[in-house]
């Protein structure tokens, strides 16, 4: 990380993608609180880098909003779900891969939701 920082300015997508990677090897350690953090710094970074609706921004929403989930906090996952599938249609026709993505990821938070009543 810090090679990357010396290397490039403040803000850089190669810098954007690491902190995003960094978010999910926490997370796969199980360390949700860690990989949540380093997830919303990679977001910020790509709306600052990115300009209107982006796939990298539309990513890290999902992402952030994957870490939300898996610390069961289900109704913030759905605001960050929400936000990339919005971004996604924007970007995608209504069948395209990543649109389905959002979707199955809202459905399954909901579904929590129901199951958990």
């Amino acid at each position: 990380m810090n090679i990357y920082q010396v290397l490039y300015t403040e803000h850089h997508p190669d810098i954007a993608a690491l902190l995003n990677n960094m978010g999910l090897a926490h997370e796969a350690l199980g360390q949700f609180q860690e990989g949540l953090e380093y997830k919303a710094k990679a977001l910020n970074m790509y709306q600052v880098l990115c300009v209107g609706n982006h796939s990298d921004v539309a990513k890290c929403l999902n992402n952030v909003g994957i870490a939300y989930h898996m610390l069961g906090k289900v109704q913030e996952a759905l605001k960050y779900y929400g936000q990339a599938l919005a971004m996604r249609r924007a970007l995608y026709e209504d069948n395209h891969p990543e649109v389905v993505t959002s979707l199955k990821a809202i459905s399954l938070a909901w579904a929590q939701l129901e199951s958990s009543k």
